[in-house]
């Protein structure tokens, strides 16, 4: 099992996060979003919403997925993770 951290919790992260959530190797672990709608997507999926400190400091994160567009989305990551 593979722990996933999500950043985003828009359209494209939802689809990001269902993706995860379905696929039987990966466990969606964090989300990361200060959007309110945010909580409600955390709590269908049992991801813990978390600041990005805590998405990039845990070793057992296998993989950070930007649920974005792809326009902004590296940059986003790029920023939180300073």
């Amino acid at each position: 099992m593979f722990d996933i951290a999500l950043f985003g919790a828009g359209r494209i992260g939802r689809i990001h996060a269902r993706n995860v959530v379905a696929h039987p190797a990966l466990r969606l672990k964090y989300l990361v979003d200060p959007a309110q709608g945010a909580a409600e997507l955390a709590e269908q999926t049992g991801a813990a919403l978390v600041a990005p400190s805590q998405a990039f400091n845990d070793s057992s994160i296998a993989g950070i997925n930007p649920g974005a567009d792809a326009s902004g989305s590296r940059g986003r990551v790029l920023r939180e993770a300073d």
